[in-house]
């Protein structure tokens, strides 16, 4: 997960947030300050991905490893 923020000041209210939601089990991520986003009333944007373990077992069976 990589999140993007225009305020450097937000950067633990974010962490916070994520241990909320994902608790002690959260992914791996980024947190990058940039001058602005694409929509100038943005505050954050956030990329991420998710992995259906039933499909990724289908396409490579030794993931994850075991």
């Amino acid at each position: 997960m990589t999140v993007f923020i225009t305020d450097v000041r937000n950067g633990d209210r974010l962490t916070e947030i994520r241990r909320e939601i994902f608790g002690d089990n959260f992914p791996g991520s980024a947190l990058i300050t940039v001058t602005a986003l694409a929509n100038p009333d943005a505050k954050i944007e956030i990329q991420g991905y998710a992995v259906d373990r039933q499909q990724v077992g289908r396409l490579a069976p030794s993931f994850p490893p075991r």
